[in-house]
């Protein structure tokens, strides 16, 4: 992550190494491998790219570390990942190439195929004998939408506005022929008679078992309005020329208005630094309470949505439980480190809370901020070495909102594989340029920095959408294990166990 050419004996940009091909779709998954034996000098497998062409199945696949000279340093943004599974579709590191935007049900790591819903499980690499120090930091990277309002609000989490259960309201005239405006507790409303149409939720416009909407949205007039309206108390009455009454609660229209969604929180999160997180004093999980109970995994579950990371302890230091605990939840864009080995000293990971930097940034200059989650940049990887081809270009700023209430949910940050800037005007480059150096400033700042120690037994999962992550250097043999996993799986599991996500 260092802005500047590093010094000598310092960061170095990686060399590819051949690493095995994607296998063809429909192949079986590889087994879980290792890397042993002497280091080779500073050499790291370069990205792969697999996503599984299977649908509704997930399947892991996990590989030690490769052996690393000591001395060589080592970046989170020049780690490189080995092959995983059957690939239908090239994927890219979420960390080194953002892809254009896609929906936002798309994954970091994955290829979501026409007409199915694909996902991918890969392998992930890791260190050997004697890896050097992290002197740069980590990128969580992902696709998703870039469009930023002309300006940004602060990232950090608002609760949601305070609705009472039972008031009596009054909807005002209406602003135009086709619109309402209805004021419930601290949010006002303005409702088209079309939305209002279209969202009924009576038994014949909508499902509420499949949770389906039954009516077609095509059949309903354009310049439709009721013929009366009132509120009863909490409830608001909608009677259409066809005779058809719509009820709503007011509670529902202003959890689900443009206006509401404005002050609510897509996904509630605390913002950390080093201090913080320690006084949080977060528990890890025991493995066992983790894979039989609905309550340990969603207290683990919690954790790792309020804070990006979350530790699970007393797994057994094997490829195979390591997987075992992996397919527990199934979380491309989360990654599972596991230290199976280590007869040396050293080898700390390194953790940033990226959002916790980028509020910091809005906090200070607003300006930069909105320059980060505005400016498009272009992304590339190119490799071609023996039967691995690959020339992936992507799009993407380095901060990522929401448009309709500017929460942060991504933040893109990889200078190695930054391609030519060319996607503003030469008065905006500058500009740019000083907020991208304000927000690295943020991230290398050592009160931001929590460094943990990986021992067999505890996995670390680490949202790396959010959370950076390095490793200082460490002497000895060590052996790492771990792989990416999909991210709509995490966030469905804690919906189904009762948590915003």
């Amino acid at each position: 992550m260092a802005a500047a050419a590093p010094p000598r004996g310092g960061l170095r940009r990686p060399r590819s190494r051949r690493r095995p091909r994607a296998l063809g779709p429909g192949s079986a998954a590889p087994r879980l491998g290792e890397h042993r034996g002497a280091a080779e000098g500073h050499r790291q497998r370069r990205l792969p790219r697999a996503a599984a062409a299977d649908v509704g199945k997930l399947r892991a696949a996990f590989s030690a570390w490769e052996p690393e000279e000591e001395g060589a340093a080592q970046s989170p943004e020049q780690q490189r990942w080995p092959c995983g599974i059957p690939s239908a579709e090239p994927l890219r590191d979420p960390c080194s190439i953002p892809s254009p935007a896609p929906s936002p049900r798309s994954s970091a790591r994955r290829s979501r195929l026409p007409g199915c819903g694909a996902r991918g499980w890969r392998g992930c690499s890791g260190d050997g004998v004697g890896a050097p120090d992290v002197a740069g930091r980590g990128c969580p990277g992902a696709p998703g939408p870039s469009w930023l309002p002309q300006h940004a609000a602060t990232p950090q989490p608002r609760r949601p506005p305070t609705v009472p259960g039972s008031c009596t309201e009054t909807i005002s005239p209406p602003l135009l022929p086709s619109l309402a405006e209805l004021r419930y507790g601290s949010t006002v409303m303005r409702l088209d008679f079309v939305w209002l149409r279209d969202h009924c939720r009576s038994a014949s416009c909508y499902n509420a078992k499949t949770k389906q909407r039954s009516l077609d949205t095509a059949s309903v007039d354009l310049a439709i309005q009721p013929q009366a309206v009132r509120v009863d108390e909490a409830t608001l009455f909608l009677t259409w020329p066809d005779g058809h009454v719509t009820r709503y609660g007011l509670e529902w229209l202003a959890r689900n208005s443009y206006e509401g969604q404005k002050q609510q929180v897509m996904h509630p999160r605390i913002l950390w630094n080093a201090e913080i997180y320690q006084q949080a004093q977060v528990p890890s999980i025991d493995c066992r309470s983790f894979l039989e109970t609905d309550g340990g995994l969603k207290e683990f579950l919690q954790n790792f949505l309020l804070y990006g990371i979350a530790f699970v302890e007393n797994v057994t230091p094997t490829k195979e439980d390591t997987e075992i605990l992996a397919k527990r939840i199934s979380i491309i864009s989360i990654q599972v480190f596991h230290c199976l080995k280590h007869e040396g000293t050293g080898g700390r990971t390194l953790l940033v809370d990226g959002f916790h930097a980028a509020e910091q940034v809005l906090r200070q200059a607003p300006e930069h901020f909105e320059l980060l989650a505005k400016v498009p940049l272009k992304h590339e990887y190119v490799e071609n070495m023996g039967g691995c081809h690959n020339h992936m270009i992507g799009v993407g700023p380095v901060l990522n909102v929401y448009p309709w209430n500017n929460e942060l949910y991504l933040i893109r940050y990889n200078n190695y594989d930054r391609a030519v800037f060319n996607t503003v005007p030469h008065d905006v480059v500058r500009r740019w340029y000083q907020a991208h150096r304000a927000l690295t400033a943020e991230l290398r700042r050592p009160s931001n920095e929590l460094w943990v120690k990986l021992k067999p037994g505890k996995v670390l999962f680490v949202d790396n959408w959010r959370v950076l992550h390095g490793r200082e250097a460490f002497t000895g043999y060590r052996q790492l294990c771990g792989c990416y996993l999909t991210r709509d799986d995490v966030l469905n599991t804690a919906r189904l166990l009762g948590l915003q996500a």
